[in-house]
């Protein structure tokens, strides 16, 4: 139950966005479309590293290594913090190009180059969640990433969308800022949580 609440909370909360998107009319559904396509690029290195430092920690626990599982993730999250904002960078700065791939449209062009702008921070929590989250599933820790998805995604980012999007009249930016704070919020989290249950283990030593 545990294991699958993080994505049904995710499912929910993209229903809740889309609604608003589509609220904002056919020109924010379009960037939205646009600018997800293009940035799901820069996610890819965060969820490798993820995936793989998942199958390490798994190891590493049980063989007791708590300490060099410690170093594994902090690795890995520093190194997609390095490759996938960078990434998100490049694509946000050669938008220009890329748009053209699906419109030329320049009210269109304009709406996708904000969300891009805005995925660059989306992009920091996420090389953050994409290595943390699954390493903590690892350790025994998924009802925490299960619980802290369904609050975080649910309560604050849905509600956050709205006042930004609507009652600030931020439009589609505003959207895109609400789902980057979730995405950050989560990983800082996920980093502390990661910290705390690695806490007074300076060396390797067998699991109690």
């Amino acid at each position: 139950v545990m294991v699958v609440m993080e994505p049904v909370a995710y499912s929910l909360a993209q229903v809740f966005i889309s609604r608003m998107f589509a609220e904002l009319g056919e020109t924010a559904l379009a960037a939205r479309s646009y600018a997800g396509a293009l940035s799901a690029i820069p996610s890819l290195p965060g969820i490798a590293l993820g995936w793989g430092a998942q199958m390490q920690v798994s190891y590493l626990f049980g063989a007791g290594k708590i300490a060099e599982s410690r170093k594994l993730v902090l690795r890995s999250c520093r190194l997609s913090l390095l490759i996938g904002p960078l990434s998100a960078l490049a694509v946000f700065l050669l938008s220009d190009h890329f748009i053209k791939i699906f419109s030329v449209d320049p009210v269109v062009t304009a709406a996708t180059k904000g969300l891009l702008a805005v995925y660059v921070l989306l992009e920091i929590g996420r090389s953050c969640n994409t290595t943390l989250a699954p390493s903590l599933k690892a350790c025994g820790e998924a009802r925490f990433v299960a619980k802290t998805s369904l609050v975080i995604m649910l309560l604050f980012c849905v509600p956050m969308a709205w006042v930004l999007g609507f009652s600030l009249k931020l439009g589609v930016v505003g959207v895109g800022l609400a789902l980057a704070a979730d995405e950050i919020l989560r990983g800082a989290i996920n980093f502390y949580r990661w910290l705390g249950i690695n806490a007074g283990s300076p060396s390797d030593t067998k699991i109690a």
